[in-house]
């Protein structure tokens, strides 16, 4: 890694570190160099347009030209030193992104749409020929799987407005059984779209920490809500799917929620999206042909252990979600 990474957001510089080094560091590089001071948590608006990492604010404003003067030279080289004589014992120390999120998690940088996706099940607008494919091929329940019976892959864009995800996978069986949206929704084939608006990771079953969108094949997202519950977020959402033999082209937009998020309330508001924005982001196929209950799960993202379906609990599986222009 370089030893330092400079991010500019106006006139104000911050330095970024990976977070094995800065746990180790970040007493001693808080104390001996003045100008870092305050953590920043990742996600927040001083952080947007940067890329996964912990932040330390500069105490104080800078110029153009700060980093460039004699004056700090001293204290970036004294910084760059305390870095290098720790990097044995960070190694060894190695953790991933966050204390809050599982190892080797996946990193997709999204293009940036100048004109929105139409939402009509088609992969043919303009906005997804710049999108880079990623496989859905994790699978968390269930034997392996024949190349006929599920193949998945997925892309994603945004606007400043939404979130833009589109799914290409071949089934050769869709089962809706379960009429009633609200009941066994996960047994039935759908899509299940995971966002965590400030990557923080972390427990959301029952609170908007993060949001497990549950795709129906009607196309309703539901999600259990802060009241235990599964409730209807299709208000949040606009899905449209179509099938040509054993294909089918999913596209689906998504408003994006922060953690303040309240079930409640009619004036809940979606977050505006920006270039360097990241967010926890996960996405998984439920798969049945001919069962009461699904017959395979499938994932983004590689889950380790005997529960590898937690997604739906916690935040910490997903992968990361970096907007790019």
């Amino acid at each position: 890694m370089s030893n330092i990474t400079v991010a500019i957001k106006g006139s104000v510089r911050y330095f970024s570190f990976r977070p094995y080094i800065l746990q180790p560091l970040r007493l001693d590089v808080s104390n001996s160099i003045r100008f870092i001071a305050l953590k920043v948590p990742l996600g927040a608006i001083a952080c947007q347009c940067y890329r996964s990492g912990t932040y330390f604010l500069l105490s104080g404003a800078c110029s153009a030209n700060t980093l460039t003067t004699k004056k700090y030279l001293p204290m970036i080289r004294a910084l760059q030193l305390l870095l290098m004589t720790t990097v044995s014992f960070a190694t060894a120390q190695e953790q991933p992104l966050a204390a809050s999120h599982d190892a080797d998690r996946s990193h997709y940088l999204a293009r940036f749409a100048n004109v929105a996706p139409s939402i009509d099940g088609s992969s043919n607008d303009v906005a997804w020929e710049s999108a880079q494919w990623r496989p859905l091929n994790n699978i968390w329940l269930g034997g392996p799987l024949e190349p006929t019976d599920f193949n998945g892959r997925y892309k994603v864009t945004w606007t400043e407005q939404k979130l833009y995800v589109l799914v290409e996978f071949t089934d050769d069986v869709l089962v809706d059984f379960h009429r009633d949206p609200l009941t066994q929704y996960w047994d039935d084939d759908c899509l299940e779209i995971f966002i965590d608006e400030d990557h923080s990771g972390g427990d959301h079953q029952y609170n908007h920490n993060a949001f497990a969108y549950h795709m129906s094949l009607d196309n309703r997202a539901i999600d259990i809500g802060s009241n235990k519950m599964a409730q209807e977020y299709t208000h949040h959402t606009r899905s449209q799917w179509r099938q040509q033999g054993d294909k089918v082209v999913w596209e689906i937009s998504v408003d994006i929620y922060n953690d303040e998020y309240r079930d409640s309330a009619d004036d809940n508001q979606p977050v505006a999206l920006q270039v360097g924005k990241v967010m926890g982001f996960m996405l998984a196929y439920c798969d049945n042909d001919h069962s009461e209950l699904r017959e395979h799960f499938i994932g983004s993202e590689h889950a380790a252990g005997d529960h590898k379906d937690r997604g739906w609990i916690d935040a910490g599986l997903f992968g990361t979600l970096e907007l790019a222009d």
